[in-house]
């Protein structure tokens, strides 16, 4: 197993979301992530309701990377309208394999399903430098592969808060990948951001 300098893949842990509308054939908007929407699966589910979406399933299991998230996507009998995915940051061990798997999402889902994608941050303080080249590999291969109006630039509403004179660590906690989700005392809920930053941007798909 090669060492991209990010460590080696742990696998995923048990910790896991699969709402009951994945079963439905009317689901309209899905969303499928790792631990980030894990954490933040509460304020996405409000969001999407509050913007209107007629059904609304998220799907987040912690640790996983886009292999095992497209083999579980497979298994469905049902896809939704509209399926976002917000995976990668468990790709950063190995940043090469997501072309793959993005290849398979496509064929998975044919032309029946629109397609949108979260960009990936990941910048432990074990692995600083190399998280961040690795996740920008990552991000490179979700923008060669997504239409530009599908993408949902979380890197970019973290660049612009710096650019706002805001540290990023005011909205990511210091494992360096997830949002605050509240229970940081002095820092923003980088779960409200991270969704926020989501469905403002969705919302014209609606």
């Amino acid at each position: 197993m090669t060492d991209y300098g990010s460590g080696i893949y742990p696998g995923p842990t048990t910790s896991a979301i699969q709402d009951i509308g994945w079963t439905y054939q009317t689901l309209q908007w899905g969303w499928l992530g790792d631990s980030i929407s894990y954490r933040c699966a509460s304020r996405l589910r409000t969001a999407f309701g509050d913007m209107g979406a007629l059904s609304f399933a998220v799907r987040a299991h912690s640790g996983q990377n886009w292999q095992g998230s497209m083999n579980w996507l497979d298994s469905l009998t049902y896809l939704p309208d509209k399926l976002v995915v917000a995976l990668g940051s468990n790709d950063v061990q190995n940043p090469y394999g997501v072309q793959a798997q993005i290849d398979r999402l496509k064929a998975i889902c044919g032309p029946g399903v629109e397609l949108f994608a979260v960009d990936t941050y990941v910048n432990r303080p074990t692995y600083p430098n190399h998280d961040l080249r690795n996740s920008g590999q990552v991000n490179q291969v979700i923008h060669e592969n997504f239409a530009p109006d599908h993408i949902i630039g979380w890197v970019s509403a973290l660049t612009a808060a710096v650019g706002r004179g805001v540290s990023i660590s005011n909205y990511i906690d210091t494992g360096g990948v997830h949002p605050w989700d509240g229970e940081g005392a002095g820092h923003g809920d980088g779960c409200d951001f991270f969704v926020a930053n989501a469905v403002n941007y969705l919302q014209s798909f609606v």
